[in-house]
């Protein structure tokens, strides 16, 4: 078990780093086997691969949508279940390995990416979007956020996340996470009432 869990986070690395055209022998290489050995836990390249998209994607939205359900209970004020959404999805980025994985995965996707992975990503991505959305309605309805459009508020809200996200890859040596809070803030004075 602990060979493939190797194979698998040798595999998530190089993925991010290289899409798809890394090979298994640089798997091995990294993990200290012969490439044959690989085939004793996975049935090729794609198998791995994809094993390794589909455990990276439960993980992903499992963490964050626990975190989301755990802030509606706790929290009744709409400020403060968005900003605790938008600091969780920043936040599970703690690597720049994690960050390009997505952003590979979301930019270039691989060739003969499995399909039902796609349509997996899309459903969660947008019952994401969905969370966020009716957060932003009730803002509006309780006078809490201008009215305004909410599908343009909503677009707002996730490419300030995913403009944080590219700029973390851009300006690597700077931590960004230090500006997250006054990013929200900035972001939550040009929305609120």
């Amino acid at each position: 078990m602990y060979t493939k869990q190797r194979l698998m986070e040798s595999a998530f690395r190089l993925f991010g780093e290289k899409g798809a055209d890394f090979s298994l022998n640089e798997v091995a290489e990294e993990v200290g086997i012969k490439k044959a050995s690989i085939y004793a836990h996975f049935k090729s390249k794609e198998d791995l691969l994809c094993k390794v998209i589909e455990k990276e994607i439960d993980t992903y939205f499992l963490k964050i949508n626990k975190q989301i359900e755990s802030f509606i209970k706790k929290e009744s004020h709409v400020e403060a279940i968005l900003k605790n959404i938008f600091i969780a999805m920043l936040s599970y980025y703690d690597s720049l390995h994690k960050l390009y994985f997505w952003k590979r995965i979301s930019l270039f996707p691989c060739k003969g990416f499995d399909e039902a992975l796609v349509e997996k990503v899309n459903f969660l991505s947008n019952q994401r979007y969905g969370v966020v959305k009716k957060f932003l309605i009730k803002g509006i309805e309780d006078k809490v956020i201008i009215n305004q459009p909410v599908e343009s508020i909503t677009l707002s809200y996730f490419s300030t996340v995913h403009g944080l996200l590219y700029s973390s890859i851009i300006y690597k040596e700077e931590d960004l996470t230090v500006h997250y809070e006054m990013v929200w803030d900035n972001f939550w004075r040009g929305i609120k009432y």
